[in-house]
């Protein structure tokens, strides 16, 4: 494990416009221009290895009448593990108690609890091949959870060993005026499966500032205030388009737009397709439907945007990039089925390596959709308890293997860990994929669960449940301490549910989460409650039985040893001192600390040996 302790230096600034960065229009390259200066913002010293990965150099913030610009100098990967680092700058807009309180991008490990919590994250990424700057996304806080909106290229430069900048037009977050304050954070993140995070700015010792995947809350972050009124005169453009699915199309704005001037079908027109409605608007997309058939592959179809379109600003859509045109998508008709042996479920959902736009996506973006036991959307037979639905998916050439899972109308998943189900999709050609769900209990269960901790000698501040049934560590159970080396939880299992669970046990250092390293373990919920799996080694982790004497008594020998608790022993002679497990005889048992063994033979040696319990 790599612990970092950070110190952070703050720069104290005067009240009003006296900033660190006089206000100044920065060339987004990845060069440091001369205007940044040499005094950041605010600034923060790593103390510890890997000095190689900080933010040591601060950030610098400045803006001009149409941009907010951030500027900090960046390291390279130094672990070499071909994983991107994730840099996130996150801020709030106007001293507001509301925002985010988690990492957009899924380090469990990570709670933002600031004065002013963030109302935007910037997530940016190393590229593996080169550590420059590569995609980049401007996360906003919609009151519930993230939306994801992607930055063009053009809006950042830089990565590791360079002066990296970013740029986010004062549009997209609500047009603040001069004089609005924003509260900044910076925090790095090692690779994208790391739980935790490396280092920040302002320093938080709170924060979890390590390799390994801890946990904790990020408090700090330092005040910015825009020194220039707005002047946003440019107009906006089309990004691009993307098929949405057979019949659905959405434009892409390069900045965000006044919605309610995207959804009147007066302000387009529309060539080589029929418009039927829109599906949605969104601050930099519009959504539109099709007539059946809508877009096939050999036509090419178009639409043109009038100056009825404005951005935020009320600048009409620019008269040079008003128009787009494309041509269809190809699909295949996916059909998936699941088969309910139990008759238990009335409603299922599905969810797979796909997105909104039904092309594959290893984020598994594109949420989860109903299955139909009616009859339609693609079921055979209505009532039947085999669930399906008809899904068009775009082939992706058949690498990497589309997957998906199972859940009940609640979310919880009903496959096993690993138990997704692959298929490839090489063309437009039609499939059928399917799976069969696991048994499910017909009467509640009360399950009692131990965990032994005797021989951990590592600090335990608590002890976790996380499995199958508490969505893994999303809602891992707190164990009570037994007091005698053990912690002890009882789950309740309602009716219906799955009857082979998977699970773990988690060492609780503070708030550093550390996993057992064994396999998911297994167990079967049985018919009579409560249900006690007995006692369980964290780990599987025993030490073996010390101080082994034998003593001679009436009839043969009494063996004693000190050993473990709550444990079995198995107990082995030879006639030859070597080999006496391997090469002996097996006698028995026991889980107390001595054994009688009744013997005639002149010499024997024996072995003790502890086993699970």
């Amino acid at each position: 494990m790599r612990r970092f302790v950070l110190a952070c230096m703050t720069l104290m600034l005067c009240a009003g416009y006296l900033l660190a960065v006089p206000t100044f229009t920065p060339t987004i390259d990845g060069v440091k221009d001369a205007g940044w200066g040499t005094t950041p913002d605010h600034n923060t010293q790593t103390l510890q290895e890997p000095i190689t990965f900080n933010l040591d150099s601060g950030m610098y913030v400045t803006d001009d009448g149409q941009y907010i610009y951030f500027g900090f100098d960046a390291d390279n990967d130094p672990w070499g593990d071909g994983a991107s680092i994730h840099a996130h700058v996150l801020f709030d807009v106007g001293n507001t108690a509301a925002g985010g309180t988690t990492d957009p991008w899924g380090a469990a490990g990570v709670t933002y609890g600031m004065p002013y919590l963030p109302d935007y994250d910037i997530v940016a990424q190393w590229n593996t091949d080169n550590q420059n700057i590569g995609w980049t996304g401007l996360n906003t806080w919609t009151g519930t959870g993230w939306s994801q909106t992607q930055l063009a290229d053009s809006n950042r430069a830089g990565g590791g060993g360079q002066f990296t900048e970013m740029r986010i037009r004062r549009s997209y977050i609500g047009l603040p005026e001069q004089g609005t304050v924003l509260n900044i954070s910076m925090w790095l993140r090692p690779e994208w499966g790391k739980y935790g995070s490396n280092c920040c700015l302002p320093a938080d010792e709170d924060f979890p500032s390590a390799w390994a995947n801890g946990a904790g809350t990020f408090n700090t972050q330092f005040a910015y205030t825009i020194q220039t009124l707005n002047a946003d005169t440019d107009p906006p453009g089309i990004d691009h388009v993307k098929q949405i699915d057979r019949t659905g199309i959405e434009i892409v704005f390069d900045e965000p737009m006044n919605i309610s001037t995207l959804n009147l079908g007066a302000n387009y027109t529309f060539s080589g397709w029929t418009f039927i409605g829109f599906r949605y608007a969104t601050s930099t997309t519009v959504g539109f439907s099709a007539a059946p058939p809508g877009f096939g592959t050999t036509a090419t179809y178009s639409a043109v945007l009038l100056p009825g379109i404005q951005d935020l600003a009320g600048n009409s859509i620019d008269p040079d990039d008003d128009s787009i045109s494309w041509s269809g998508v190809g699909y295949s008709d996916v059909l998936f089925t699941v088969t309910d042996p139990s008759a238990w479920y009335t409603g299922l959902l599905f969810k797979g390596s796909f997105s909104f736009y039904h092309e594959y996506d290893d984020g598994w973006s594109g949420g989860s959709h109903q299955l139909y036991d009616d009859g339609t959307h693609g079921d055979v037979t209505a009532g039947d308890h085999v669930f399906s639905r008809l899904w068009e998916l775009v082939p992706n050439g058949g690498d990497p293997q589309y997957q998906w899972g199972v859940t009940d109308m609640s979310g919880n998943w009903l496959l096993p860990p690993g138990g997704n189900v692959f298929f490839s999709l090489p063309d437009t050609t039609d499939i059928t994929t399917s799976c069969t769900l696991p048994d499910v209990t017909g009467v509640p269960m009360d399950v009692i669960f131990h965990c032994d901790m005797q021989f951990i000698n590592d600090p335990i501040t608590g002890v976790k449940l996380a499995g199958s049934f508490t969505n893994w560590g999303a809602g891992a159970l707190n164990m009570t301490d037994a007091g005698d080396g053990t912690w002890i939880d009882t789950v309740h299992f309602d009716t219906g549910s799955p009857r082979t669970n998977y699970f773990k046990f988690i060492r609780m250092d503070g708030t550093n989460q550390n996993w057992e390293s064994v396999s998911d373990r297994s167990f079967t919920i049985g018919t009579t409650s409560p249900q006690d799996l007995g006692y369980i080694l964290f780990n599987d982790y025993l030490v073996g039985p010390d101080s082994l004497t034998v003593v001679p008594v009436t009839y043969g020998v009494q063996l004693y040893w000190t050993g473990g608790v709550r444990m079995s022993f198995d107990v082995f002679s030879h006639t030859l001192p070597d080999s006496i497990m391997e090469l002996g005889t097996y006698l028995g048992s026991t889980t107390t600390h001595s054994y009688f063994d009744s013997t005639n033979a002149a010499k024997k040696f024996y072995a003790v040996r502890a086993v699970h319990p």
